[in-house]
């Protein structure tokens, strides 16, 4: 039987936050019992890889233009042939899917995000994080707003300039009761 639990650790002087996973094996006996440690983002004491702040900014960056309603920004971290997942829709396909998606929104709503990268683990020119993510909907008329929390899946790729850009993305947000 495997038992998991979670813990923040902050660093004082690089003001990093870790999040960390430890996993009790009670299947042992005795002396046998280990506690493994794991890092979700696999970082030590130090600071964070260049990749890593790279997608970390990139992440931060959608949230801002979300809220600026700047399109033109958000299309630019992703790839043409990204796919976005959401339950009980077919996948939306392509950069200018999302696009037209989007501005059809933007016609109506304004939205705003916030989210927490959870994990990130970058492996050569391919990485994945996952995420809390909480969206708002707000009409333009007024009324009240549709918000939607969950976890994200995202999948990004390193161009050949040394860019991220995002890939694939599971939503897996669900509207608040």
């Amino acid at each position: 039987m495997l038992i998991n639990t979670s813990m923040n650790r902050g660093v004082n002087e690089s003001r990093l936050v870790k999040r960390a996973k430890f996993t009790f094996d009670h299947t042992r006996k005795g002396a046998n019992n280990r506690r493994r440690f794991h890092d979700y983002n696999r970082r030590t004491m130090i600071s964070m890889s260049t990749d890593e702040q790279a997608i970390r900014d990139l992440v931060a960056g959608w949230h801002k233009a979300t809220a600026e309603g700047d399109v033109d920004t958000i299309l630019g971290f992703m790839a043409e042939d990204a796919i976005f997942l959401v339950a009980g829709q077919p996948p939306m396909r392509g950069r200018a899917a999302f696009e037209q998606n989007l501005r059809a929104v933007l016609t109506q709503h304004r939205i705003e995000s916030q989210g927490e990268v959870l994990e990130l683990e970058v492996s050569g020119s391919l990485a994945y994080s996952w995420a809390s993510l909480t969206v708002r909907v707000i009409p333009l008329s007024g009324g009240a707003a549709t918000v939607r929390t969950g976890s994200t899946l995202s999948i990004f790729r390193k161009q050949a300039n040394g860019s991220w850009v995002l890939i694939r993305d599971a939503n897996l947000l669900s509207a608040e009761s």
